[in-house]
């Protein structure tokens, strides 16, 4: 039986005085931050669970537990005898020098479950404690860095000593939600089975845990490139590629290990650990702080499972952002799919050692590059290493969201069809940023700049931005999209596919679109809602990029009203100083703070407006949640040439805008789902005092002209009239020329050569106005609709059906005659 009052021959207040001075030295971080609201029952029995002995653990716990108000773990089990304590291990240490784990079933573990009479003691909860010294990833490098981590392999008294010497400041101790012995009886009736039954549940349990932690057990990467050389996919395309390019197979091979090397990470812990010392000062230097939303849901499911994160990507700040909140909230740093064109000197090396693999923009052409990537990816993705990479394959110099690249959505799928090991799950980041570090050189390119290539001189450059303020950083997690589900909606048979790779091949191409709009969708649902969006989605709407303050902050208050009382999503935070009352008066009064405002003071009432060189980029923090007003504001657009509306007339003209906007903005609602909410918000634009209705509320009308309600609804509605005018644009240019005359290209190419001549004449607001992807982004919502198709030479036809929405655009927005001319 265990006793811990003499362990290693320490008598109690030994041990106490030895817990005194190892928590000198030890400060763990404990996750979840609250212990006592973790779903532990304070009326039942509580029995911790530890997956190694060893006096460091059990005195780390001992104050852990004190601090928490919990239960002493060397304290005996309430209601048994008083030699089974509160605590057991699934694998007690035997040896001196060289220490081994003792498979067998805890003693103290067979006891409990033995004498447990559930009309006596109720219940026993077992809470399942992790503890990760420097939580790092398993190597085969060096001696003396395998000496002193924490990782796979068993440490020995002396390693044990020097890992809590050197990492003792960087130690992780992880509570799980406790598991019920009564539920345990119930599945289990038989005793004999119990413990068998427990103990596996729980080593499951604490390698998952660990993986998610620390990362899995790794191999060198001098391995695991010799992995992918010789695996059978990699040899085949060797063999290709010499025959192709009429070379030696050596010569072949030695090309495809390069590819390797150049694309593979180098995970060394050693710079993880520096890295987060220096990004939690480089953040507290740029930033007034970074606001995490809707992690838990994460956690809960790293364990076990293939993560796959896919961020929005906004900043080349994204990448280190995303590592360093996973690192700090207790799980292993993914490895980050980054473009070739930051493999700088120097710089690469680090990125590579904090887990960065290397990708080069476009595989045409390259078969052996192509496939040597695939394996590695492949590789990782059966090992449980997680990823990361932005599906939109660029940075967005617009803020809008940009179509889903399917090259690495398809390469997942394929190697997970393939293998099957672990279930992927794709999980959506939003990034929310008050101020871009490349802030600048996206103002230029806007301007018609060409792209600023990366440099090691550009970084230093960059290193007096340190001197400036960027205000927060909002990280919202959005939630996760089950691989498994998404398969089976598409191919239910895609559990056979692995006897079959075209069949594979099939599968992943089909699905891969639908999987990149799910997850943009998602990265949408989750946006932060910042004081520096507010301000942008109101001044970009004016045509002088100006307003008087009372009109500003009253707009401003309405947005705030209108997201709390019809909210997009559930994952839509809005940050605290919107929160607190005066919104409004808030945001103007932190723009100014943050010099992105500038205030003309007049005696009729002061005008604000934005800062000449700071606010340059009010539109592209706008369009980041642009999205969320797309209800509201289409429903104003249909005022804007209307003074009054029949309801069902506004419903078909929103089903008609909606289904164009839904493609371009990644909407949440499909167009079952969204005329519910559609009369939802137009009933609170009528609380709101912006329209009107009848007493049948069948007939809505606009408010009286020159009050504070018109210049809201006309506000509201500039968000969106410039996207219903270009669709204007598009559809009418196609109905002008007919059915079944114009291709695809040809529309997408005489739509944008109209939208910039427009902008000419009337200097539209939009810097993303006559923006190629757009069009196309458009053209391909036409299609996927049905309101337009191909014919067999791939012209595009229309019925009816698609004139009808081009009467009830053209009849709801005011268009210029100028306008009507140049595309009907």
């Amino acid at each position: 039986m265990l006793n811990l009052n003499n362990w290693l021959g320490l008598k109690k207040p030994m041990l106490w005085v030895a817990q005194r001075l190892l928590m000198l030295w030890v400060k763990p971080r404990v996750v979840p931050d609250s212990l006592v609201d973790f779903g532990i029952d304070p009326q039942r029995p509580l029995c911790y669970v530890l997956d190694l002995d060893g006096i460091s653990n059990l005195l780390v716990l001992k104050e852990i537990c004190k601090q928490s108000g919990l239960p002493d773990p060397t304290d005996p089990l309430p209601g048994f005898t008083d030699d089974v304590h509160a605590i057991i291990y699934m694998r007690r240490l035997r040896g001196v020098l060289v220490r081994r784990a003792d498979p067998r079933i805890s003693a103290n573990l067979q006891t409990i479950l033995d004498d447990f009479d559930a009309q006596v003691h109720g219940d026993v909860q077992f809470v399942p404690v992790s503890l990760f010294w420097g939580r790092a990833p398993q190597k085969e490098e060096s001696l003396v860095k395998l000496l002193f981590t924490d990782n796979w392999s068993i440490a020995g008294r002396i390693r044990k000593f020097m890992i809590i010497l050197l990492h003792g400041r960087n130690t992780l101790v992880q509570f799980s939600p406790p598991l019920s012995l009564n539920d345990l009886a119930a599945s289990k009736p038989e005793k004999a089975l119990r413990a068998r039954k427990l103990s596996r549940i729980l080593r499951v349990h604490f390698r998952r845990l660990r993986e998610a932690a620390i990362g899995p057990d790794l191999s060198h990467r001098r391995l695991l490139v010799n992995e992918i050389i010789d695996s059978n996919a990699v040899r085949l395309a060797i063999s290709e590629e010499a025959a192709k390019e009429n070379i030696s197979i050596e010569k072949a091979r030695e090309r495809a290990r390069e590819f390797a090397n150049e694309i593979a990470a180098d995970y060394s812990h050693a710079v993880i650990r520096v890295l987060e010392t220096v990004l939690r000062w480089l953040w507290n230097s740029l930033y007034d702080g970074v606001k995490v939303n809707h992690f838990d849901v994460i956690r809960d499911m790293a364990a076990g499972n293939e993560i796959v994160y896919v961020p929005c990507h906004r900043s080349h700040a994204d990448y280190l952002l995303l590592s360093y909140v996973l690192y700090v909230k207790g799980l292993v740093p993914p490895h980050v799919a980054a473009g070739i064109n930051l493999n700088l000197p120097v710089i690469g090396a680090i990125l590579r050692r904090g887990g960065a693999f290397f990708i080069r923009r476009s595989f045409r052409g390259q078969q052996l590059y192509s496939t040597v990537f695939d394996a590695y990816l492949r590789r990782n993705l059966s090992k449980g290493v997680s990823i990361e990479y932005f599906v939109e394959g660029t940075r967005s110099r617009t803020g809008k969201l940009l179509n889903a690249k399917s090259g690495m959505l398809s390469m997942t799928m394929k190697s997970y069809l393939k293998d099957k090991v672990r279930p992927i799950i794709f999980v959506p980041v939003y990034f929310g940023y008050e101020r871009l570090l490349e802030g600048a050189s996206y103002a230029r390119e806007l301007s018609g700049a060409s792209k600023e290539k990366e440099t090691v001189w550009g970084l230093i450059k960059s290193l007096r931005l340190l001197r400036q303020n960027f205000g927060r950083v909002y990280v919202n997690f959005g939630n996760p999209i089950v691989l498994d589900d998404l398969l089976d909606q598409h191919s239910p048979e895609w559990r056979q596919a692995d006897k079959n790779p075209g069949q594979i091949d099939k599968i992943a191409r089909n699905v891969a679109p639908d999987l990149g709009t799910r997850i943009l969708t998602s990265i949408n649902n989750c946006a932060a809602v910042n004081p520096v969006n507010l301000l942008g989605l109101v001044l970009e709407a004016t045509e002088s990029r100006a307003l008087e303050l009372s009109d500003l902050e009253r707009q401003i208050e309405l947005y705030v009203r209108l997201l709390g009382s019809q909210p997009y999503s559930e994952g839509v935070t809005l940050s605290k100083l919107l929160l607190e009352g005066s919104a409004g008066a808030r945001a103007v009064g932190y723009g100014e703070e943050f010099g992105i405002l500038v205030r003309n003071p007049h005696t009729l009432g002061d005008v604000i407006a934005p800062d000449p060189v700071k606010g340059r980029l009010l539109s592209y923090y706008r369009n980041n949640i642009k999205h969320l007003f797309a209800l509201p504001s289409l429903l104003a657009c249909a005022f804007i040439a209307n003074r009054s509306m029949q309801r069902t007339r506004l419903q078909e003209f929103m089903l008609a805008t909606y289904t164009l906007a839904r493609g371009e903005y990644f909407l949440r609602w499909n167009l079952e789902e969204v005329t519910e909410h559609i009369d939802q918000m137009l009933d609170e634009l009528v609380n709101q005092g912006l329209l009107r209705q009848t007493s049948d509320g069948q007939k809505l009308t606009r408010p009286a002209t020159n009050t504070a309600e018109i210049l809201q609804l006309d506000l509201l509605a500039r968000v969106y009239s410039a996207t219903v005018e270009r669709y204007s644009v598009i559809i009418g240019l196609l109905i002008s020329e007919g059915s079944g005359v114009m291709r695809r290209s040809d529309l997408e190419t005489r739509s944008r050569l109209a939208a910039e001549h427009m902008t000419m004449l009337d200097e539209a607001t939009e810097k993303d106005y006559f923006d190629a992807r757009v069009f196309r982004r458009v053209v391909a919502s036409l299609l996927a609709s049905g309101r337009v198709w191909r014919d067999e030479h791939r012209h595009l036809c229309f019925d009816d059906d698609l004139v009808k929405i081009d009467r009830l655009v053209s009849a709801a927005i005011d268009i210029p005659a100028r306008r009507v001319k140049m595309h009907k």
